[in-house]
C-alpha cells in the first residue's frame, strides 16, 4: 500500500511539474506576442506625420485651394449645397478682432463668403485637434468667424484654457468629396 501511494505521489509530482512547465511556456508566448504587437504599433513617443495620422485615424489628407462639398446631415439642411475651400490653417500668437484681441489662436482661411462660412462653422463642420504624437485632445474652444479684406473669411479657434500652439493637426468634416468623410490638415506655425 505504501508503495502504491509513493508511486501515485511520484506520478502526481511529475504531472504537476509538466503542468507547471506548460503554464510557464504559455506565459512566455503571451509576453512575446505582446512585445511583438507593441513594436509593430510604434512607440507612443513617436512624432507623427500627417500621412501617419491620416492612416491611423482613417482621414483623407486635405488639400488647400480645393473645393470640398459638405456632407449634409439631412437633405433639408441649410448646408446641403455648400462647400469649403480652405487656403490656409495656421497658428497665430495674436489675432485682432473688432472688439478685442485674441491670443493663442488657430486661424482657418476659407475662400467662401462670410455668411456662408458662418453657416458652415456653426451648423456643419466639426473640428478635432491632435498633438504631434497623434493624441486627440478636446480643449474647450470658442469659434469666431470674420471676413477679410480680400473677400475671404476666417474661422478662428480660440481657447482660454489651453495653449493651441501644442497642436500640429486639425481634422474637419464631414465632407462628401473625399475618400473618408473627414479631412486632416497640418497646422502651420
Amino acid at each position: 500500500m505504501k508503495r502504491n501511494f509513493k508511486n501515485k505521489l511520484a506520478i502526481l509530482r511529475s504531472e504537476f511539474a509538466l503542468l507547471k512547465k506548460i503554464i510557464i511556456a504559455l506565459a512566455l508566448l503571451v509576453v512575446i506576442a505582446l512585445i511583438g504587437c507593441a513594436s509593430r504599433s510604434g512607440t507612443p513617443n513617436q512624432t507623427l506625420t500627417v500621412e501617419d495620422l491620416s492612416k491611423k485615424e482613417n482621414y483623407s489628407i486635405g488639400e488647400f485651394n480645393k473645393d470640398y462639398r459638405l456632407a449634409p446631415k439631412n437633405k433639408q439642411s441649410v448646408t446641403a449645397n455648400m462647400s469649403i475651400n480652405l487656403t490656409s490653417i495656421k497658428f497665430e500668437k495674436e489675432k485682432a478682432l473688432s472688439e478685442t484681441t485674441l491670443h493663442n489662436v488657430i486661424t482657418i482661411t476659407n475662400a467662401g463668403s462670410l455668411d456662408e462660412t458662418k453657416k458652415i462653422a456653426s451648423e456643419a463642420l466639426f473640428f478635432e485637434l491632435y498633438n504631434e504624437k497623434g493624441r486627440k485632445i478636446a480643449p474647450q474652444i470658442k469659434i469666431y468667424v470674420i471676413g477679410t479684406s480680400d473677400g475671404k473669411s476666417e474661422i478662428i479657434i480660440h481657447s482660454e484654457k489651453m495653449v493651441l500652439s501644442m497642436f500640429k493637426f486639425l481634422a474637419i468634416g464631414p465632407v462628401a468629396d473625399a475618400n473618408e468623410k473627414e479631412l486632416l490638415f497640418e497646422i502651420h506655425p
